[in-house]
């Protein structure tokens, strides 16, 4: 019985770190790191030192709804044991300026449970 109980409170602890408020702090976290109209170079450094993991990104042939951005920044998130939440920033670039246009930061996804 009790470690139903720890289940479901971790279970949400879990949901609410992949909720909409954890998608606007990770929304407002993204823009003071790689806000548009600063250089590529400078944003993807600021990314990856605070955890991500950028790369180029492509169209998704499985979701079509998957944003064609030009870098795709990606981490994860622990929440105790029992899951992880997945966090993207998907970052348009102005290759003529080499400069940011805009950042795209969707829900965050939970992976586990």
């Amino acid at each position: 019985m009790r470690f139903t109980a720890v289940l479901a409170v971790g279970a949400m602890i879990t949901v609410s770190g992949c909720s909409s408020n954890s998608q606007q702090k990770l929304a407002s976290e993204a823009n003071d790191l790689s806000k548009p109209g600063i250089q590529i170079s400078t944003g993807i450094t600021a990314m990856k030192s605070a955890g991500f993991k950028c790369s180029r990104n492509g169209p998704n042939p499985y979701d079509r709804f998957w944003p064609s951005n030009d870098i795709l920044c990606q981490r994860d998130r622990n929440y105790y044991v029992v899951a992880t939440c997945i966090q993207r920033v998907f970052i348009s670039v102005d290759r003529m300026t080499a400069t940011i246009k805009s950042l795209h930061v969707p829900r965050p996804v939970c992976a586990g449970l």
